[in-house]
């Protein structure tokens, strides 16, 4: 089994998880820890999204930001083999994870990073495409 957590500060997670539900809407192994909404340590709260780990089943984590508490608590988990840690968590970036290891038995590293990339590739400044093609922000 694969088991997803997405992992925030306040309640980014939780819209994401809705946002993926919506287009993935097959995809059911899915957690939110939406960390500092209330008295609950994020430790606990990661603890009781990932559930007991077992070599038999593969945990991929997402958070907010690198360095961040989150993910400070979700690296701990990397003393298994089968958790993978992936941070700088946005749209692109879950979609194109999840959709690619959608048709994988098994999880691939190199499929992680080349979502990874192919997300990196989709944060474009607009502004500079426009004028490259020519559209001037006063021709509206």
């Amino acid at each position: 089994m694969r088991k997803i957590v997405l992992a925030s500060h306040h309640l980014l997670a939780d819209g994401l998880k809705d946002t993926i539900q919506y287009v993935m809407p097959t995809l059911t192994d899915i957690q939110s820890v939406s960390a500092y909404m209330d008295n609950v340590p994020v430790e606990k709260q990661l603890k009781e999204a990932l559930g007991e780990i077992s070599e038999d089943d593969e945990y991929i984590i997402f958070t907010d930001m690198l360095g961040g508490s989150v993910n400070q608590e979700a690296v701990k988990y990397l003393q298994y083999p089968n958790v993978y840690v992936i941070t700088g968590m946005n749209l692109p970036i879950v979609l194109s994870v999840c959709l690619s290891l959608a048709s994988c038995e098994k999880v691939n590293e190199d499929v992680i990073r080349n979502a990874i990339d192919d997300a990196k590739s989709q944060i474009v400044y607009v502004n500079d495409v426009m004028k490259n093609m020519g559209v001037d922000e006063d021709d509206e």
